[in-house]
């Protein structure tokens, strides 16, 4: 470790850091949260939500095993 490294100061520092925003990673920064963690979400993207907002808020699988035996598919 170089001697900068070493002595460097953070502004912020955090018990938990969630990257992505999806329903299970704001969960678990919630529930870090409630059990007195501090908690941050990073988040690429300029909307929140990962795959739950894009399925209307719901929890969707990808390619699961009941939409194949349904007859649907899905890339």
């Amino acid at each position: 470790m170089s001697a900068s490294a070493a002595t460097a100061s953070w502004d912020q520092e955090f018990d938990l850091v969630v990257v992505g925003s999806g329903a299970g990673a704001m969960t678990a920064a919630i529930r870090a949260h409630d059990l007195g963690a501090r908690a941050v979400v990073l988040e690429k993207s300029d909307q929140y939500g990962g795959n739950a907002a894009t399925a209307g808020g719901s929890i969707w699988v990808r390619s699961n095993s009941l939409t194949q035996a349904a007859g649907v598919t899905d890339s």
